[in-house]
């Protein structure tokens, strides 16, 4: 929850990029007073701060991200806080430790996180669509959304709803006198957990399963540099190929080991080959985090060749685990990619095998 729907934001809601400035710092990164960008800005590193103009949209991911400028398209974040002092002309899609709106969005507001905050200055002319914790409303918003389950919602006396308020949560929304709501408050009861020591496990168990895969992933690099490489530029001539060799071996390998293990004669065929499918099932989703991460660094830095780095796998979990939780699509898209990374795997070392035998080292 507290990162969201970050890659659903990066990727699925974002435009196409157009002229652009790219800007990636380790350090942070500031678009200062009276400067004036007059393209798309995508930016990596630090703290982020545009006190400036950017006549566009703003794509950016740090540890901190403020405007207290204006940016005239959207602006797409996923940070551990993202501030809105200043103006944003369209559509602000963040996710985000913490999200406080203290300016002016034109249009809709999506956020995931920990926390909202619209401040009594804020506003958000349209609806805001929300997947957050913990969300408080002292200023003025259109419809507000928040379809998964909130902790607490907080509406003070000087919010302004200028449309329904529909959420869920485990206990009814605090909304002070004063405030107001133009249209319907819609109020869905959410399942209490039966225990919070065991959603706090879960969490644990959670953070421990993404920090395994990475270190997992960066040996894989380190150990097999060329395959990696190779794998995560995933060429689109094979992809149909791969995605169709993937589903087949998914499918038709765990029959065939079956078949095996019930006659004596090919059970230690069949456990040799169990041992063999896990092995490549388990290495796909080491390849997967790989494509994505490329994939999300292609996109950033327009198709050009960079080599793979452990920043590529950070971005690759990250996106992974993030796609993975939103509804319906998310998961059909991790799958397919896991598919297509089986696929590619098979077909790498089909590759190499026949190369090794033509050269009789085998």
């Amino acid at each position: 929850m507290s990162i969201g729907l970050a890659l659903f934001a990066l990727l699925a809601l974002s435009s196409p990029a157009r002229a652009a400035e790219f800007r990636h710092d380790k350090q942070d990164i500031t678009v200062a007073r009276g400067q004036l960008i007059k393209d798309d800005l995508y930016v990596a590193g630090g703290n982020i701060v545009v006190d400036g103009t950017v006549q566009g949209d703003l794509v950016a991911a740090g540890s901190t991200i403020t405007v207290n400028g204006e940016v005239t398209g959207n602006v797409i974040a996923a940070s551990s806080t993202v501030t809105i002092n200043g103006t944003v002309d369209r559509n602000v899609r963040a996710a985000a430790g913490s999200v406080k709106i203290y300016g002016e969005v034109g249009h809709d507001l999506l956020a995931a996180g920990n926390e909202l905050i619209i401040g009594p200055k804020g506003i958000v002319k349209h609806d805001v669509m929300l997947a957050v914790g913990n969300i408080t409303i002292d200023g003025a918003t259109g419809t507000i959304h928040a379809g998964l389950p909130t902790k607490s919602l907080q509406v003070s006396s000087t919010a302004r709803i200028n449309g329904d308020l529909v959420y869920r949560a485990q206990n009814q929304a605090t909304i002070a006198d004063g405030a107001i709501i133009s249209g319907q408050t819609k109020f869905t009861q959410a399942q209490q957990h039966k225990s919070s020591r065991a959603a706090a496990l879960f969490s644990v168990f959670g953070l421990l399963g993404t920090l395994t895969t990475f270190i997992l992933t960066w040996l894989f690099l380190v150990i097999f540099p060329k395959k990696s490489q190779s794998l995560a530029e995933a060429s689109k001539e094979h992809v149909g190929a791969d995605l169709l060799t993937g589903f087949l071996a998914t499918i038709l390998t765990p029959i065939a080991i079956l078949i095996l293990c019930f006659t004596i004669i090919g059970l230690p065929a069949g456990i040799l080959a169990l041992l063999v499918y896990l092995i490549v099932v388990f290495i796909a989703k080491l390849i997967s985090v790989l494509i994505i991460g490329r994939w999300v660094e292609r996109w950033f830095h327009e198709g050009q060749f960079v080599a793979l780095t452990w920043v590529t796998i950070v971005i690759g979990v990250v996106a992974r685990d993030i796609l993975w939780i939103v509804p319906l699509i998310g998961p059909l898209v991790v799958s397919l990619i896991w598919l297509f990374a089986v696929g590619s795997l098979l077909r790498f070392d089909y590759g190499l095998f026949k190369s090794l035998r033509k050269s009789k080292q085998l």
